[in-house]
């Protein structure tokens, strides 16, 4: 190999190695700036009845420091970012969630309503009489927090937070 061979031959393998480093750096950030890492979800289930109704609750701890908004979140521009649930299973379902009520959160001059620490959720269920399938529970979050100079907040990326219940 002749040395302008040898030198194309180095700076294509120090851009190869630079772009998986840089490759490496985007995808560590993307995946810590989702909602789910902030929550964890875990549910109480009672056996499904003959009639096919079934209640779940649904626990939600939220890491220390940080918030989701509720459901009604009461400030319109911020609705888009409320918690919301969704079940599936095999059958046809239908679910009724009772969305407890926030905390009121200040943030400059808005006020709005968001999920701390611990809260539980009641879903009721409607599933097709005898249908005993699995249910899938997404849970859509969107976590904040408050900057340490208390000024502006701190938003994740939308996430979905997935229970199965057996």
């Amino acid at each position: 190999m002749n040395r302008p061979q040898l030198l194309s031959f180095l700076a294509a393998a120090v851009l190869l190695c630079c772009g998986a480093l840089l490759w490496q750096v985007e995808t560590s950030q993307a995946g810590s700036g989702n909602s789910e890492t902030k929550v964890k979800a875990t549910a109480s289930v009672s056996k499904p009845g003959a009639d096919g109704k079934q209640t779940v609750t649904l626990t939600l701890d939220i890491a220390n420091e940080w918030h989701i908004y509720a459901n009604p979140v009461g400030a319109t521009d911020y609705e888009v970012n409320a918690t919301r649930i969704t079940v599936k299973a095999k059958e046809k379902v239908s679910a009724s969630v009772k969305y407890p009520e926030g905390k009121t959160h200040k943030s400059g001059k808005l006020s709005f309503q968001v999920y701390e620490n611990r809260v539980a959720i009641p879903v009721q269920i409607q599933r097709t009489a005898g249908d005993s399938s699995p249910l899938e529970i997404t849970i859509r979050v969107n976590a904040c927090k408050e900057s340490p100079d208390g000024k502006d907040g701190i938003c994740l990326s939308p996430g979905n937070v997935k229970v199965t219940i057996p």
